[in-house]
């Protein structure tokens, strides 16, 4: 699959001018050629506004690309193969995790040494040389959505969330439960200033 001819989303909100002309430069090297703006609400706390933008995005048939305004490119690859089962690609983690880790059998996963504290680590297993299977991870920097049904049922579980969480924590908390994978070197990272180290070195 070549992603830069696949639809995608940048999330940013009007006052991130700064932010905008840096992942424009970026996307023009990358040669990404079929991208456009969401401009989000600003609200507080800052999930309110996005959890309607994320429906609307979510309802476009995949596969489909959200990148943040704040990502940046590490090791980007425009073709890629990825899992037979895969409804979700993480194109870049992060080591911090949900804390609900009662649902998986721990033994057989690796806690993210990257992480700010260990009891929110991102828990993930080794599918092969490229890809990590997360089971709890909290990051929706740059992801590749390429299920419809899974979109629908996403969709489902932001409204009743009635917005009390952001929407990396909802996906998370959903994330053992699909066929989600994340790439093992980071093809984007977050540049916002408080997740740039875990977003760079949530593997190994």
């Amino acid at each position: 699959m070549n992603i830069s001819k696949i639809k995608t989303y940048v999330y940013t909100v009007s006052k991130n001018k700064y932010r905008q002309e840096l992942i424009t430069t970026m996307l023009d090297k990358l040669q990404f050629s079929n991208w456009s703006f969401i401009y989000g609400k600003e609200t507080n706390p800052y999930w309110v506004g996005i959890h309607d933008d994320f429906i609307e995005m979510l309802k476009t048939p995949a596969p489909f690309i959200l990148l943040e305004d704040d990502a940046a490119e590490k090791t980007y690859e425009a073709d890629i193969e990825y899992p037979n089962d895969a409804q979700i690609i993480y194109l870049g983690g992060s080591s911090n995790g949900e804390k609900n880790i009662e649902h998986y059998d721990k033994s057989k996963l690796t806690f993210s040494k990257g992480s700010r504290t260990t009891p929110y680590a991102m828990l993930y297993g080794e599918i092969d040389n490229n890809y990590i299977r997360p089971y709890n991870m909290h990051s929706h920097h740059a992801v590749l959505f390429l299920d419809n049904k899974l979109n629908e049922d996403i969709i489902k579980i932001i409204k009743n969330n009635n917005k009390a969480y952001a929407t990396d924590v909802i996906l998370a908390e959903e994330m053992y439960r699909r066929k989600v994978y994340c790439r093992k070197q980071p093809m984007f990272y977050q540049t916002d200033g408080r997740q740039n180290e875990q977003t760079l070195n949530y593997f190994p």
